[in-house]
């Protein structure tokens, strides 16, 4: 996206993932590099300098805002009377919730001082114009990236989500007092900070991008689209075991994008969301000859493992099971990673430099052929 703005932007700051830091990036750029997908002191530093820039333009400006996937641990200043440390164990907590990402976001832009239209504030009255590419569900410009270039309307109630989740006691005092002040506040946002925004990347596309990969590969139309993923792993593994393509002389496939997410309730091994679901998916499909799924994360990166997903065959359970391994045990400790890695059906491709959420890709053979 950096090299794309390269054209029309003099000057302006590229930040990434420690792990993604690129000698790629246009001469113009100031380079940096932060915490993902909890935010670190590297990240904040850059992102209280990209703050200062904004607010030093004025009304003949633009400011070309390109946000991508991770950008709401990236890009990250906490709100008055939040410490970073404060901030850091609150995003921790957070994460290992199981909420979905729009109210994760709602309570990070409650906490922040450039989330929530905070970026757009601090450069008025330049223009503001944002490129997203979108990792969320339904490409709510509020929830990308949690909106640093959109004032919020009255959504998810920040200090209410953290009621529900049992968060209000666990989290710092300083961090359940902002959402206090926020509850009272809401609807009361600077409007702004509204500018022209633009989604030039999102989930479906690739969708999409996988149907078309389907139907040049003899899928007929590319395969069925279920509804999106959300909610917990293994629901979801439960309804994606009875919409993957059964048993027929044609074969079939079924394409599904979205989230899902996944409560980490003990200390967790090495996994992530994609790979507890098709952990949680193997026994539903056991037995299933000719059937073969994947499911994996678009940027690569899986929680806190090295690989982008899992694959998940009619067989998967029973070879587990002639290892002595318990795909069930390994979901209850969350080191799903372990588990896949042990049967050689992870997907590791590395960092892939773009979020678009996850897929998940079922396909069957044709009655007497075997998946390839």
């Amino acid at each position: 996206m950096a090299r794309g703005a390269a054209a029309v932007a003099r000057t302006g700051y590229v930040l990434v993932p420690h792990a993604q830091r690129s000698d790629r990036v246009p001469s113009q750029f100031h380079l940096a590099s932060g915490g993902h997908p909890v935010p670190d002191r590297d990240g904040m530093e850059t992102s209280r300098r990209i703050l200062e820039a904004a607010g030093r333009l004025g009304e003949r400006n633009t400011l070309l805002y390109l946000v991508s996937g991770g950008t709401s641990s990236l890009l990250e200043v906490p709100a008055p009377g939040i410490s970073e440390g404060d901030l850091i164990e609150a995003y921790g907590q957070l994460l290992l919730s199981g909420a979905p990402i729009a109210e994760i976001n709602s309570v990070r832009r409650s906490l922040s001082a450039v989330k929530g239209g905070g970026l757009a504030r601090a450069a008025y009255p330049a223009r503001v114009v944002t490129l997203a590419v979108s990792d969320v569900a339904g490409d709510d410009p509020e929830v990308i990236g949690s909106g640093p270039t959109v004032s919020p309307e009255p959504g998810p109630d920040p200090r209410e989500v953290v009621d529900r989740l049992g968060l209000a006691e666990s989290l710092p005092e300083s961090v359940v007092a902002r959402l206090t002040r926020a509850q009272a506040e809401t609807g009361t946002g600077d409007r702004r900070s509204k500018g022209p925004y633009f989604v030039v990347a999102s989930n479906g596309g690739a969708v999409e991008g996988a149907r078309n990969s389907l139907r040049e590969r003899g899928y007929g139309s590319g395969g069925t689209v279920a509804d999106a993923m959300e909610g917990d792993c293994t629901a979801e593994a439960e309804r994606l075991s009875r919409l993957v393509p059964k048993d027929s002389p044609d074969g079939g496939a079924l394409v599904v994008g979205g989230e899902s997410t996944v409560r980490v309730s003990a200390p967790a091994g090495r996994g992530g969301r994609c790979q507890h679901l098709a952990a949680a998916l193997a026994p539903l499909v056991a037995g299933r000859d000719g059937l073969a799924c994947v499911v994996a994360g678009s940027d690569g990166i899986d929680g806190n493992s090295d690989a982008a997903g899992a694959i998940v065959t009619g067989s998967t359970e029973r070879r587990a099971s002639s290892l002595g391994m318990d795909t069930r045990r390994f979901m209850s400790r969350f080191g799903t990673a372990e588990l896949f890695e042990a049967l050689g059906d992870q997907v590791v491709t590395g960092p892939t430099g773009t979020n678009v959420a996850d897929l998940f890709v079922a396909v069957t053979a044709p009655r007497g052929e075997t998946v390839s």
